[in-house]
Formats: structure tokens, sequence, C-alpha cells
């Protein structure tokens, strides 16, 4: 503090620091927050953690046009059983050694089993990447939950939300929501038991005279 301030300059500064450090604290809080915000929705895995994603989600990624998507379909010859997941790029494990991604690139890998998506991410690893993530479940998976995602009858009110937000995202990529009976013995919610009237005692009879 300057000494030749005035002892009213001095009061004002010593009001005013206690108020610019609780600002410069919320504004470091705020900070901080936005720093965990960010690492958890776009940090790459981090000490060799994999990371999944959904078929309804990777579905919501490609629809949303969702930039630096790279989704990678490596299933061997063998595994082939059905077509492409749109935009999907079909890549041999051995092209991947040469195969051109930008840093920041987000890369889903899938297979229709795990080994090969797992090579591949091996592969990819090594190459220094880190936006790495296995769609979970592979093909068969997104051939089901996004092509032919189903909800049975008499499901709860929130298995019913969630279906219906899954059939607008199988519509769109040509799929084929549908309905199917429960299983047999489910257990279901009881029905609310039924409230009955208590019944009214009659009247007492009057005795002649």
């Amino acid at each position: 503090m300057d000494r030749d301030a005035s002892p009213l300059e001095q009061r004002a500064s010593n009001a005013a620091s206690p108020r610019v450090r609780r600002a410069l604290a919320a504004l470091a809080a705020v900070f901080g927050a936005l720093a965990v915000f960010t690492a958890f929705t776009v940090a790459p895995a981090r000490d060799g953690a994999r990371l999944d994603v959904t078929p309804l989600q990777l579905a919501q990624w490609i629809r949303d046009q969702k930039e630096g998507l790279r989704v990678i379909d490596v299933r061997s010859s063998s595994e082939v059983d059905g077509p492409l997941i749109p935009t999907a790029e079909a890549i041999d494990l051995n092209a991947l050694t040469t195969t051109a991604f930008r840093a920041d690139d987000t890369i889903v890998l899938y297979s229709t089993e795990d080994v090969h998506a797992d090579q591949a991410w091996v592969l990819l690893r090594a190459r220094g990447y880190r936006r790495l993530f296995f769609l979970r479940g592979g093909w068969p998976a997104w051939h089901e939950e996004v092509m032919h995602p189903a909800l049975e009858e008499g499901a709860s009110a929130e298995a019913q939300t969630a279906f219906a937000r899954a059939a607008a995202l199988s519509r769109y990529f040509g799929g084929l929501p549908r309905i199917v009976p429960g299983r047999p013995g489910e257990t279901r919610e009881p029905a609310p038991a039924k409230t009955e009237t208590p019944a009214q005692p009659s009247p007492p009879r009057r005795r002649g005279c």
C-alpha cells in the first residue's frame, strides 16, 4: 500500500480488497468448472482408458453431423454381416497404419466382434491418436438398437419415452421401430388397489308401542 495515501484512501483500499479477492475467487471457480466440463465432454482417452459410445449416441452424432467425426468399420471379410453404418469408412487393419487422421478427429471404431476393434485401437493409439471410441456392442448393437428398436407392450412410461427418442433416430436412418408382445410371466407394476366405500349400517327399526 502507498504510504503517502490519505487515511480515507487507505480505508477505501482496505474495504475493496476483500471484494476483489472474492471476485477473483469466483472467477477462478468458474474457470475451474469450465475446465472440468470441457475435459468431460471432449477429452480423449487417458492412461490407456477405453471410451465407449452407445449406438444411439453415435446415431445422434451422425445425424447432427458432429465435427471431426470419423466412423471406421474394421470388420474382416469373414465378419461382414450387413452394410456399413452411414458415413462409415471400411478400412482394413493393415491400412490403418497409414490412414491419415487429424489430431482432433473423433474416431469411432466398430466390428462385429471386439477383437478387430481392439486391434485397431492399439494401432491408432500407438500412432498418437487419443480421441478413440468403441461402438458398444459393435455392428450387431447398431442393427438392433438403431435399425430395429423395440418396445414391449405394457412398458413403463419411462421406457416409452426412451423408445420415442430411439424411434425418431431409427426412422431418420430408415429403420423399423416396432412394438412387441411382453414376455410371458414378466413382472408388471401392480395395479392400484380399488377403494371400496364401507357399507353404512341400516337404520334401527322402530318397535311398536
